[in-house]
Protein backbone atom coordinates (compact mmCIF):
# COMPACT_ATOMS: atom_id res chain seq x y z
CA UNK A 1 0.00 0.00 0.00
CA UNK A 2 3.02 2.07 0.41
CA UNK A 3 3.78 2.22 -2.83
CA UNK A 4 0.51 4.32 -4.02
CA UNK A 5 -1.56 7.56 -3.02
CA UNK A 6 -3.82 7.77 -0.04
CA UNK A 7 -6.32 8.42 -2.46
CA UNK A 8 -5.93 5.49 -4.34
CA UNK A 9 -6.52 3.40 -0.94
CA UNK A 10 -9.78 2.06 -2.06
CA UNK A 11 -9.26 1.01 -5.50
CA UNK A 12 -6.07 -0.92 -4.19
CA UNK A 13 -7.39 -3.21 -1.86
CA UNK A 14 -10.41 -3.50 -4.60
CA UNK A 15 -7.88 -4.99 -6.77
CA UNK A 16 -6.11 -6.83 -4.22
CA UNK A 17 -9.26 -8.75 -3.38
CA UNK A 18 -9.58 -9.60 -7.35
CA UNK A 19 -6.03 -10.91 -7.26
CA UNK A 20 -6.94 -12.94 -4.15
CA UNK A 21 -10.31 -14.40 -5.95
CA UNK A 22 -7.84 -15.03 -8.97
CA UNK A 23 -5.16 -17.10 -7.27
CA UNK A 24 -7.47 -18.71 -4.20
CA UNK A 25 -10.89 -19.32 -5.41
CA UNK A 26 -9.84 -19.26 -9.44
CA UNK A 27 -12.14 -16.85 -10.35
CA UNK A 28 -12.31 -14.51 -13.27
CA UNK A 29 -12.86 -10.87 -11.90
CA UNK A 30 -13.89 -8.02 -14.65
CA UNK A 31 -13.41 -4.62 -13.60
CA UNK A 32 -15.01 -1.66 -14.59
CA UNK A 33 -13.29 0.87 -17.20
CA UNK A 34 -10.30 1.93 -16.30
CA UNK A 35 -8.06 4.96 -16.69
CA UNK A 36 -4.48 4.91 -17.62
CA UNK A 37 -3.25 5.30 -13.94
CA UNK A 38 -5.64 2.89 -12.62
CA UNK A 39 -4.68 -0.28 -15.29
CA UNK A 40 -0.57 0.70 -14.03
CA UNK A 41 -1.69 0.10 -10.60
CA UNK A 42 -3.29 -3.59 -11.53
CA UNK A 43 -0.34 -4.28 -13.28
CA UNK A 44 1.88 -3.13 -10.25
CA UNK A 45 -0.43 -5.83 -8.23
CA UNK A 46 -0.91 -8.81 -10.79
CA UNK A 47 2.37 -8.97 -12.10
CA UNK A 48 3.44 -9.52 -8.39
CA UNK A 49 1.90 -12.64 -8.32
CA UNK A 50 3.28 -15.69 -10.30
CA UNK A 51 -0.56 -17.41 -10.42
CA UNK A 52 -2.54 -15.31 -12.29
CA UNK A 53 -2.65 -12.80 -15.41
CA UNK A 54 -4.20 -9.80 -15.60
CA UNK A 55 -5.07 -8.48 -19.91
CA UNK A 56 -6.77 -5.20 -20.72
CA UNK A 57 -9.26 -4.42 -23.69
CA UNK A 58 -11.31 -1.33 -24.25
CA UNK A 59 -12.92 -2.06 -27.83
CA UNK A 60 -9.22 -1.41 -30.31
CA UNK A 61 -5.86 -1.66 -29.74
CA UNK A 62 -5.09 2.07 -28.86
CA UNK A 63 -8.18 2.30 -26.58
CA UNK A 64 -7.43 4.58 -23.27
CA UNK A 65 -9.85 3.49 -20.88
CA UNK A 66 -9.87 0.02 -20.70
CA UNK A 67 -11.52 -2.85 -18.60
CA UNK A 68 -9.38 -5.19 -16.96
CA UNK A 69 -9.98 -9.09 -16.69
CA UNK A 70 -7.93 -10.50 -13.85
CA UNK A 71 -7.69 -14.41 -13.89
CA UNK A 72 -5.29 -17.57 -13.48
CA UNK A 73 -2.98 -17.60 -15.45
CA UNK A 74 -4.03 -20.59 -17.55
CA UNK A 75 -7.36 -19.16 -18.59
CA UNK A 76 -7.68 -18.26 -22.21
CA UNK A 77 -9.10 -14.82 -22.86
CA UNK A 78 -11.35 -13.89 -25.87
CA UNK A 79 -12.50 -10.32 -26.91
CA UNK A 80 -16.25 -11.29 -25.51
CA UNK A 81 -15.23 -11.85 -22.34
CA UNK A 82 -14.36 -8.13 -21.76
CA UNK A 83 -18.25 -7.19 -22.18
CA UNK A 84 -17.36 -4.22 -24.30
CA UNK A 85 -20.00 -2.82 -26.69
CA UNK A 86 -20.39 -0.06 -29.35
CA UNK A 87 -23.11 2.63 -29.85
CA UNK A 88 -23.04 4.49 -32.64
CA UNK A 89 -25.06 8.13 -32.56
CA UNK A 90 -26.31 9.69 -35.68
CA UNK A 91 -28.47 13.15 -35.78
CA UNK A 92 -31.96 13.36 -36.86
CA UNK A 93 -30.45 15.63 -39.72
CA UNK A 94 -26.75 14.26 -40.27
CA UNK A 95 -24.38 14.20 -37.71
CA UNK A 96 -23.61 17.50 -36.13
CA UNK A 97 -20.40 18.71 -34.61
CA UNK A 98 -20.57 17.59 -31.53
CA UNK A 99 -17.81 17.17 -29.24
CA UNK A 100 -16.33 15.12 -26.83
CA UNK A 101 -18.07 16.76 -23.28
CA UNK A 102 -21.09 17.15 -25.24
CA UNK A 103 -21.54 12.70 -25.36
CA UNK A 104 -20.00 12.39 -22.16
CA UNK A 105 -21.82 14.89 -20.43
CA UNK A 106 -25.59 13.55 -22.14
CA UNK A 107 -24.60 9.68 -21.16
CA UNK A 108 -23.81 10.78 -17.74
CA UNK A 109 -27.12 12.70 -17.45
CA UNK A 110 -29.12 9.04 -18.22
CA UNK A 111 -27.75 8.61 -14.13
CA UNK A 112 -24.50 6.34 -15.38
CA UNK A 113 -21.26 6.31 -13.47
CA UNK A 114 -18.05 7.67 -15.54
CA UNK A 115 -16.23 3.74 -14.79
CA UNK A 116 -19.13 2.29 -17.04
CA UNK A 117 -17.87 4.27 -20.01
CA UNK A 118 -15.15 3.65 -22.00
CA UNK A 119 -13.82 5.88 -24.97
CA UNK A 120 -15.78 7.99 -26.84
CA UNK A 121 -14.51 8.27 -30.53
CA UNK A 122 -16.09 11.77 -31.95
CA UNK A 123 -15.64 12.42 -35.77
CA UNK A 124 -16.79 14.16 -38.51
CA UNK A 125 -17.99 11.11 -40.33
CA UNK A 126 -18.74 8.76 -37.34
CA UNK A 127 -19.82 9.27 -33.70
CA UNK A 128 -19.58 6.45 -31.44
CA UNK A 129 -19.24 5.42 -28.02
CA UNK A 130 -18.21 2.15 -26.04
CA UNK A 131 -19.66 1.41 -22.97
CA UNK A 132 -19.93 -1.83 -20.65
CA UNK A 133 -22.03 -4.08 -22.29
CA UNK A 134 -24.05 -4.49 -19.14
CA UNK A 135 -25.74 -0.51 -19.61
CA UNK A 136 -25.47 -1.11 -23.56
CA UNK A 137 -29.24 -1.75 -24.01
CA UNK A 138 -30.46 1.29 -21.63
CA UNK A 139 -28.54 3.96 -23.11
CA UNK A 140 -29.27 2.64 -26.54
CA UNK A 141 -33.04 3.60 -25.43
CA UNK A 142 -32.79 6.11 -23.23
CA UNK A 143 -30.42 8.36 -25.40
CA UNK A 144 -32.29 10.48 -27.59
CA UNK A 145 -30.86 13.86 -27.21
CA UNK A 146 -26.78 15.40 -27.13
CA UNK A 147 -26.69 19.37 -26.50
CA UNK A 148 -29.87 19.52 -27.65
CA UNK A 149 -29.51 17.84 -30.91
CA UNK A 150 -32.17 14.53 -31.48
CA UNK A 151 -30.45 11.85 -31.87
CA UNK A 152 -30.91 8.36 -32.17
CA UNK A 153 -28.33 5.95 -30.74
CA UNK A 154 -27.90 2.45 -31.84
CA UNK A 155 -26.24 -1.31 -30.95
CA UNK A 156 -23.04 -1.69 -33.49
CA UNK A 157 -20.84 -4.70 -33.72
CA UNK A 158 -17.62 -3.70 -32.53
CA UNK A 159 -15.87 -4.58 -36.51
CA UNK A 160 -17.59 -1.04 -37.03
CA UNK A 161 -15.40 0.51 -34.84
CA UNK A 162 -13.81 4.01 -35.83
CA UNK A 163 -11.24 5.09 -33.66
CA UNK A 164 -9.41 7.28 -36.52
CA UNK A 165 -5.65 7.78 -35.88
CA UNK A 166 -4.17 7.11 -32.59
CA UNK A 167 -4.07 11.03 -31.26
CA UNK A 168 -1.08 10.68 -28.68
CA UNK A 169 2.53 12.56 -29.75
CA UNK A 170 5.19 11.54 -27.51
CA UNK A 171 8.85 12.80 -26.25
CA UNK A 172 11.79 11.39 -24.82
CA UNK A 173 13.05 13.69 -22.06
CA UNK A 174 14.66 14.31 -19.19
CA UNK A 175 13.61 16.29 -15.60
CA UNK A 176 15.09 17.02 -12.27
CA UNK A 177 12.09 15.43 -10.63
CA UNK A 178 8.53 13.79 -10.68
CA UNK A 179 6.61 16.69 -9.41
CA UNK A 180 3.95 17.97 -10.82
CA UNK A 181 5.09 21.43 -11.49
CA UNK A 182 8.66 20.47 -12.88
CA UNK A 183 6.54 18.20 -15.40
CA UNK A 184 4.38 20.34 -16.42
CA UNK A 185 6.97 22.56 -16.65
CA UNK A 186 8.23 20.33 -19.43
CA UNK A 187 5.01 19.71 -21.18
CA UNK A 188 3.67 23.15 -21.86
CA UNK A 189 6.72 24.27 -21.82
CA UNK A 190 6.64 27.06 -19.27
CA UNK A 191 8.69 28.11 -16.32
CA UNK A 192 7.94 26.08 -12.57
CA UNK A 193 7.68 29.75 -11.45
CA UNK A 194 4.38 30.30 -14.20
CA UNK A 195 2.86 26.50 -13.89
CA UNK A 196 2.46 27.06 -9.79
CA UNK A 197 0.00 29.72 -9.74
CA UNK A 198 -1.96 27.75 -12.68
CA UNK A 199 -1.66 24.58 -10.30
CA UNK A 200 -2.64 26.84 -7.03
CA UNK A 201 -6.10 28.33 -9.34
CA UNK A 202 -7.41 24.74 -9.76
CA UNK A 203 -6.44 24.74 -14.01
CA UNK A 204 -4.58 21.70 -13.69
CA UNK A 205 -6.22 18.27 -13.25
CA UNK A 206 -4.67 14.78 -12.43
CA UNK A 207 -6.71 11.64 -13.12
CA UNK A 208 -9.59 13.52 -14.02
CA UNK A 209 -9.71 15.18 -10.09
CA UNK A 210 -8.25 18.69 -9.21
CA UNK A 211 -5.09 18.77 -7.97
CA UNK A 212 -3.65 22.46 -5.96
CA UNK A 213 -0.52 20.94 -5.17
CA UNK A 214 2.59 21.70 -7.18
CA UNK A 215 4.59 19.47 -4.85
CA UNK A 216 2.69 16.21 -6.17
CA UNK A 217 4.68 13.71 -7.58
CA UNK A 218 3.61 11.85 -10.65
CA UNK A 219 3.74 8.47 -11.75
CA UNK A 220 3.53 6.02 -14.96
CA UNK A 221 0.04 6.56 -16.55
CA UNK A 222 -0.97 9.37 -15.45
CA UNK A 223 -3.27 11.87 -17.18
CA UNK A 224 -2.75 15.37 -16.95
CA UNK A 225 -5.65 17.92 -18.05
CA UNK A 226 -4.17 21.66 -18.35
CA UNK A 227 -6.90 24.19 -18.88
CA UNK A 228 -6.24 26.36 -22.04
CA UNK A 229 -3.64 23.57 -23.16
CA UNK A 230 -5.01 20.29 -23.64
CA UNK A 231 -4.46 16.97 -22.12
CA UNK A 232 -1.34 15.46 -21.63
CA UNK A 233 0.48 12.07 -20.77
CA UNK A 234 3.03 11.19 -17.97
CA UNK A 235 3.59 8.05 -19.71
CA UNK A 236 7.21 5.86 -18.27
CA UNK A 237 9.88 6.65 -16.86
CA UNK A 238 13.09 4.80 -18.57
CA UNK A 239 15.90 5.51 -16.24
CA UNK A 240 18.36 7.55 -15.15
CA UNK A 241 20.77 10.09 -16.90
CA UNK A 242 24.54 9.92 -15.81
CA UNK A 243 24.15 13.19 -14.30
CA UNK A 244 21.15 12.26 -12.17
CA UNK A 245 18.75 13.34 -13.75
CA UNK A 246 15.10 11.24 -14.42
CA UNK A 247 14.36 10.11 -18.04
CA UNK A 248 10.76 10.14 -19.07
CA UNK A 249 8.28 9.57 -21.63
CA UNK A 250 5.88 12.41 -22.46
CA UNK A 251 2.75 12.55 -24.13
CA UNK A 252 0.47 15.09 -25.34
CA UNK A 253 -2.84 14.59 -27.00
CA UNK A 254 -3.81 16.00 -30.68
CA UNK A 255 -7.01 18.46 -31.33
Amino acid sequence: MQHFRPEEKGFVEKIMEYADHAEKRHQHKLTNFLDPREQFIVQSIVGRRMDITVDFFGGYDHAERKRALIAPSYANHHVNDFQVALLSLEGSYGNPPFEHRDVLGSVLGLGLKREKIGDLLIHADSQQCIVAEEIADFVSVHLHQVHRCAVSCDLVSLNRINPGQEDWQYKDTTVSSLRLDVILAELLPLSRSKTVPMIKAGKIKVNWRVVEQPSMILDEGDVLSVKGFGRFLFSKIEGRTKKDRLRVQLGKKSV
